[in-house]
């Protein structure tokens, strides 16, 4: 079984380096354990995303249990690649997710 590629939409990079340099202004090297956590979940995005439910048409959403953040993210099977479409707090509005991802 070939493992899946991993792409970073800019969108979801640019959230996700803002989301590290907050947590790091509100307690010292937070934002590094959380930016630890983030790349560890997409690492396993790597040996099986379908394990992930669809939150909506065509996009998957993996948890952060330990932050109030859902990785969402689509899957090309013919290419063996999967996408980062966002790396989304659980408290923002979904309207802003749709208007990037639709």
């Amino acid at each position: 079984m070939r493992n899946y590629k991993v792409k970073i939409d800019v969108d979801a990079t640019i959230e996700f380096e803002e989301s590290v340099k907050w947590y790091n202004e509100q307690v010292e090297r937070l934002g590094d354990r959380f930016e630890r956590h983030v790349k560890i979940q997409i690492n396993s995005l790597k040996i099986n995303p379908n394990l992930y439910p669809y939150k909506y048409p065509q996009i998957r959403c993996l948890p952060l249990f330990k932050y109030p953040f859902n990785i969402f993210f689509t899957i090309d099977e013919i290419e063996k690649l999967v996408v980062i479409r966002a790396i989304f707090h659980s408290s923002r509005n979904p309207e802003i997710l749709f208007e990037r991802i639709y």
